[in-house]
């Protein structure tokens, strides 16, 4: 390989992740721009550089809490496995903070992830780097004006397993379902299990084509989008789409969806996130938001919202 790169006059290494390749993969490349005497540049795009898991994501399927005892993190290792076999997280964390240190720049796509990772790497700096350039400035959100009746049609977009929320999201439905709650859930995509979520009354529209997303969500006529996520996502596509047309969007306040959300001037609809584990309280939020103008009370329309 290094031969084969020298003949190819390569300048740079721009290292995407290495979450397909060998443990020491990350050393592997380091040796490698230093042997070609390039510069290492590293995006990150996951958790890989602070936990062999990737996600965070522990055995339940939900966000760890990151614990400060590294013993929890060897514990949860051993328990519940990881795709590179690693059992100590500190020797992981300490390869990955020699090559960490040794890049000439380190990409994130969101502050949060910056701020997540500062907490292990104090010593390195992190350039902020977004996969698509939005102006806050040119995104209005339109509240929805439900007619006598309607149920508020709420829709969830993506592929949707644990970590996106899936469990949340059936538990949601199941308990408007139950309670006959004015609420319509849709799942714009599919998920680990459409016949449990077309059981408890989400309608599944399927896969869709990237260039389709958002004429397929128009058509849909959504009065919300939820990003049910229950993992520090570093960005979010969906959100982004989501926020171009207009609509606006519900999510757990937990990583990079929270912090881009903010930023847009659409926090309010933050929900927290021990209320992933609470599916009726999800649904009263939901329930408040489309209560008709007159009986909103203290839920007024918020900064950067008009009504439709």
């Amino acid at each position: 390989l290094l031969s084969a790169l020298r003949e190819l006059g390569i300048s740079r290494i721009h290292s995407h992740g290495l979450v397909d390749f060998s443990p020491d993969a990350a050393d592997r490349i380091s040796v490698l721009a230093r042997s070609l005497g390039v510069p290492l540049w590293v995006d990150v795009h996951d958790y890989k550089i602070i936990c062999p898991r990737i996600n965070l994501i522990d055995c339940s399927g939900r966000y760890c809490g990151e614990p400060a005892e590294e013993a929890r993190c060897d514990a949860c290792l051993a328990t519940q496995g990881n795709e590179f076999g690693v059992r100590s997280i500190r020797e992981w964390r300490l390869m990955h903070h020699r090559v960490l240190r040794e890049a000439e720049r380190i990409m994130v796509p969101d502050q949060d992830v910056a701020d997540r990772l500062a907490r292990y790497y104090p010593d390195l700096d992190y350039t902020v780097s977004p996969h698509e350039d939005i102006d806050p400035g040119a995104i209005v959100i339109r509240r929805p004006e439900l007619a006598d009746g309607e149920r508020m049609r709420i829709v969830v977009i993506g592929a949707i397993g644990r970590m996106k929320g899936y469990e949340i999201l059936l538990e949601c439905a199941r308990d408007a379902k139950k309670r006959r709650l004015p609420l319509e859930f849709v799942l714009l995509g599919y998920s680990m299990d459409d016949a449990s979520l077309i059981q408890a009354g989400v309608t599944v529209t399927g896969r869709y084509l990237e260039q389709e997303a958002l004429a397929r969500l128009h058509a849909l006529k959504p009065h919300a989008v939820w990003l049910p996520s229950i993992w520090p996502e570093t960005y979010s596509y969906t959100l982004s789409f989501a926020s171009r047309g207009g609509y606006p969007v519900f999510a757990f306040d937990l990583g990079a969806i929270a912090h881009r959300l903010r930023s847009l001037g659409q926090g309010q609809r933050l929900m927290p996130r021990c209320d992933s584990e609470q599916p009726m309280k999800v649904n009263q939020t939901f329930l408040e938001y489309g209560a008709p103008a007159a009986n909103r009370g203290a839920i007024p329309t918020r900064r950067g919202e008009r009504t439709a």
